[in-house]
């Protein structure tokens, strides 16, 4: 089940800057899958590769303004 941008970044919020670059590269890897044909049309997959696809890019999206968000918090640190 895919859920909201907003409960995605939910989440992810308290994650270390390193977890959420590899969550991040994660996402990435499945959109260009997608993109790339990988998938197999003759799995029945629930939701849709295409909604799977559209939630990854909303996810990716707000996943990029968390590590922005992280990066700037550890160099006001420094």
């Amino acid at each position: 089940m895919m859920i909201s941008p907003d409960a995605f970044i939910e989440e992810q919020k308290d994650k270390t800057y390193q977890e959420l670059l590899a969550e991040r590269n994660k996402l990435i890897r499945e959109i260009k899958q997608y993109e790339s044909g990988e998938e197999s049309e003759h799995i029945i997959i629930n939701p849709s590769p295409d909604v799977r696809y559209q939630c990854n890019l909303q996810y990716l999206a707000k996943i990029c303004e968390l590590i922005a968000k992280k990066y700037n918090e550890q160099k006001m640190e420094i």
